[in-house]
């Protein structure tokens, strides 16, 4: 790799001195470095258009949430990602801050892999949404302390009908996100499947389940005599979409798109989960 761009987290202290650091390093070996304008906190959907053409890895300064947010605007360019951690857990980041000039040394010398990691799409009663999810799709009761009513549906069968707090959609590599807090799998990134898995639900048989990743499910909004024109939230990653009404139908398929994310010659899903979790 020879040609990078730089994405940084602006609510990140350290950020801005690590931004020079690594485009002066980079440009004293011969390689190009645009710096993006800085993400601000309150702005979570990063738009690529001023990214070079000939840009082969985007950097990216920050934690978890600065990642996917990058991931997901760059996707549909397949511009792969590396992540250095000035998040909290940081997951999905490919190092540590004081680990980036070896592993800046192991991008320009090609020492690296891509993992293409599945994204999912989302629509409400037919009507497609621009955005998408790299780890997870929730919907969620909206703001009160009661439980909602859901069907879900799996390719056109009834899988499951419930009441709870809500239900969670993840891609395999959100497994280790809000759904295993939720009781869902722990599931490698390299497996092909969506998992589906009830938040609180108020009965015995409701468990976690992994799909095929080319399945087509549907989650509807049941009405009860308690229900509210806002009865339940969908978000997409952390961020809120829209409210669901009663008699709502939130679909959630495979994307077309991926994330592509570079990962160093000494990178294991497995080590990261112990070291991590």
């Amino acid at each position: 790799m020879k040609h990078f761009c730089i994405i940084a987290n602006q609510a990140k202290d350290e950020t801005p001195e690590y931004v020079e650091k690594i485009r002066k390093y980079l440009v004293e070996h011969g390689c190009t470095a645009f710096v993006t304008e800085p993400i601000l906190s309150h702005v979570w959907w990063y738009g690529d258009r001023e990214i070079p053409e000939n840009t082969e890895c985007a950097l990216v300064l920050g934690g978890d949430g600065t990642l996917i947010h990058a991931a997901k605007a760059l996707m549909a360019r397949k511009i792969p990602v590396f992540g250095l951690n000035f998040g909290t857990l940081g997951f999905l980041t490919g190092c540590e801050p004081e680990a980036w000039e070896q592993a800046l040394q192991c991008l320009m010398s090609d020492n690296y892999r891509v993992d293409e990691c599945m994204a999912l799409t989302v629509s409400k009663d037919g009507k497609v949404s621009p955005y998408e999810s790299m780890n997870d799709v929730v919907i969620t009761r909206s703001g009160f302390s009661r439980v909602i009513q859901l069907d879900v549906k799996v390719d056109g069968m009834s899988v499951c009908s419930f009441s709870g707090d809500g239900v969670i959609v993840s891609t395999p590599t959100g497994s280790t996100g809000y759904s295993l807090s939720a009781g869902g799998p722990l599931v490698s990134p390299r497996v092909k499947a969506i998992l589906i898995t009830p938040i609180c639900p108020h009965g015995l048989s409701n468990r976690p389940i992994a799909v095929p990743d080319d399945a087509e499910i549907d989650i509807h909004i049941n009405r009860s005599t308690r229900s509210r024109k806002n009865e339940a939230v969908v978000t997409l990653d952390g961020d809120e979409l829209e409210t669901l009404a009663p008699e709502e139908t939130i679909h959630v398929s495979m994307s077309e798109n991926r994330v592509w994310l570079v990962r160093l010659p000494d990178h294991s899903f497995w080590d990261t989960v112990k070291r991590k979790l």
